[in-house]
């Protein structure tokens, strides 16, 4: 269950990056929504957003 939720959480970061919902959500980055409205910490936020854009362009990666 844990891999599938974290599954879902990165297909919504690709889908807020892809769009730059973050602009509409009052935020200039990926990076400070993450870590200033999700309350990620700063190691996870990046991790995060760099797991997105790793499967966008290598998307056969995807576990599940």
């Amino acid at each position: 269950q844990e891999r599938e939720l974290l599954t879902e959480v990165i297909s919504f970061i690709q889908e807020v990056d892809a769009r730059r919902m973050y602009f509409k959500f009052g935020y200039p980055s990926l990076f400070e929504y993450l870590t200033k409205e999700m309350k990620y910490s700063n190691g996870s936020a990046q991790r995060r957003i760099s797991a997105a854009r790793l499967l966008k362009d290598m998307p056969e990666l995807k576990i599940i």
